[in-house]
This record gives C-alpha cells, structure tokens and sequence, in this order.
C-alpha cells in the first residue's frame, strides 16, 4: 500500500499485483456511487452486484493459487 500511495507502480506490482489492480477499481466504483447519490439527491448506498463480487472472490483465488504454485514464472 505504501507503494501505490507514493505513485510507485512498478514497487506496488512487485508486492501484490492484485491490491494494486482491485484498489483503483475500487476507487472509482465509490466515487461513481457517490456521484450517482449526488445527482439523483438521495443517500448514498454501497452495494455491489452479487456477479461482481462472487468474480472478485474467484479472482482472488485464481491469482492466490497461480503465484503461490510457480505457474506465475513460467508464464
């Protein structure tokens, strides 16, 4: 986190790939959320579809499993 805070792309990747990519996405689902409750004057409710998430979970498993086995440096 320290990395991706400083604008160290490279130095964030290195640490976890994952983080680096999901914390941006995350970001700016929020800040569309935000925007959205805003405009449309009303409270602002985060909830994320149940397809989003169940793919971040499997995501996070694949990636889990792919560097911890040593595929990740053949590829």
């Amino acid at each position: 986190m320290y990395e991706l805070l400083h604008f160290n792309l490279r130095g964030a990747l290195h640490y976890n790939a994952l983080l680096t990519v999901l914390v941006p996405l995350g970001i700016l689902w929020f800040a569309f959320s935000w925007c959205r409750a805003m405009r449309e004057d009303r409270k602002l409710e985060l909830r994320a579809p149940r397809l989003a998430v169940v793919g971040v979970i499997v995501l996070a498993v694949l990636f889990t499993v792919v560097r911890n086995t040593g595929i990740a440096f053949v590829i």
